[in-house]
């Protein structure tokens, strides 16, 4: 039966949804770096530690344009005796925590990848997002043209002419 006549009791509804997007590009992105090294003798812990911040600041260097800013903990230095061949040892341990932190996402993965070709272990990146504002009418205008869109062609679809919207939820 094709509807012709406005009248209550041959009213159709159509419900449609429509939504919106705002992109939010992110202010900052941190990657904290472990520094760690660990040797019998604590001189030796020391010195693969001192390695591993050689490495880290030629990561740094390497990468001046891409890096906002970078900051290193103080070291903190721990003894564990752990067992080796038949004899306990003490294994002295230096770890400190360093954090880089990026300007943008544009030089995110070539400062990963410098990590990785250090033999550096890192966490997952941190991102620093700007608050979120609330919509604007245009954003509600938008979408309501959108879901108007929407409503129409499902009208059309089906042999009837869209009427009076009922109801925004």
């Amino acid at each position: 039966m094709t509807c012709t006549e406005n009248c209550p009791k041959h009213q159709s509804t159509i419900e449609v949804s429509a939504s919106i997007k705002r992109d939010r590009t992110p202010t900052q992105v941190e990657i904290d770096v472990t520094l760690s090294a660990s040797a019998s003798d604590r001189n030796q812990a020391y010195e693969k530690f001192e390695a591993q911040i050689q490495r880290f600041k030629a990561v740094v260097d390497s990468l001046t344009g891409k890096i906002l800013s970078f900051k290193v903990g103080a070291p903190s230095e721990s003894t564990e005796e752990i067992e080796k061949t038949f004899k306990k040892v003490d294994e002295i341990t230096i770890t400190t925590r360093a954090t880089i932190s990026v300007s943008t996402t544009d030089g995110l993965g070539e400062v990963i990848a410098a990590l990785i070709k250090a033999d550096l272990s890192f966490t997952t990146p941190r991102f620093t997002y700007p608050t979120i504002t609330d919509l604007e009418p245009e954003h509600y205008e938008k979408v309501a043209a959108q879901a108007r869109a929407k409503a129409e062609s499902a009208a059309r679809g089906s042999g009837c002419k869209l009427g009076q919207v009922l109801d925004i939820d």
